[in-house]
């Protein structure tokens, strides 16, 4: 849209465009920005700024989530916000964990999930690696976590959600806890199910995930006599 001497025209995709009659307000712009980042997977501020609903209600806090501002992504419904988003990830670069309400499609107008008025599962993760680099041996059948963990903030009691990630591993495992130590005590979830989107085969788990709640995901690593610790190379 138009141009100017030190950038030129913009060449790329443009998703939506919006003009307003006067200029917005921090809070309006809080809340326009939230309805783009989260219908198109994107980081409102690096995470650094509060998502706001159309009531400017705090969907995703900043100071509470700090730590997990990286790849920030969710869905929600909010008819007054002009938002309905079944599924989402993160589209920044590298691999993202995918979540829709109800099941998984190729698109979200072909999810039949449903959230009611109001509702927002937003997730971000602390910005470490999406591999399984953390040894533990508090999980039968389970030798390393990622190092990625995840962090969520549910508004309005969203329920059972489809947690996806891209086929690697022959027995990738959630891990849900209520803190940021994984051991025993948590929940664990076999992600042994299968379903392609868009041509990709993804293992995935239908679970809650609780306002506040953590989660990673874990695998067991086959290595030398089953040694993996302090492996470098084989």
């Amino acid at each position: 849209i138009g141009a100017d001497n030190n950038w030129g025209a913009f060449s790329g995709q443009l998703n939506e465009i919006l003009v307003f009659e006067d200029r917005l307000t921090a809070a309006q712009m809080d809340q326009v920005e939230t309805y783009l980042a989260v219908k198109y997977g994107t980081t409102y501020t690096h995470g650094e700024k509060d998502y706001k609903n159309s009531t400017g209600g705090v969907v995703w806090s900043a100071s509470v989530n700090q730590g997990y501002h990286h790849n920030i992504a969710g869905i929600a419904r909010d008819d007054n916000g002009a938002l309905y988003q079944k599924q989402s990830w993160s589209t920044n670069t590298g691999s993202q964990i995918l979540i829709g309400v109800g099941g998984l499609a190729n698109n979200n107008s072909s999810n039949s999930g449903i959230l009611t008025n109001g509702q927002y599962l937003i997730w971000g993760d602390n910005g470490l690696a999406k591999i399984p680099t953390v040894a533990t041996n508090e999980f039968a059948n389970l030798s390393h976590h990622f190092a990625s963990i995840w962090r969520v903030q549910n508004n309005g009691a969203v329920g059972t959600v489809r947690i996806a990630w891209p086929k690697t591993f022959s027995n990738l495992t959630l891990i849900q806890s209520a803190d940021t130590i994984f051991d025993g005590m948590d929940v664990i979830t076999a992600m042994s199910n299968e379903i392609t989107v868009n041509g990709i085969v993804y293992n995935y788990a239908d679970v809650i995930l609780a306002d506040g709640q953590y989660f990673t995901l874990g695998t067991k690593l086959a290595g030398p006599g089953g040694v993996t610790s302090g492996l470098l190379m084989w």
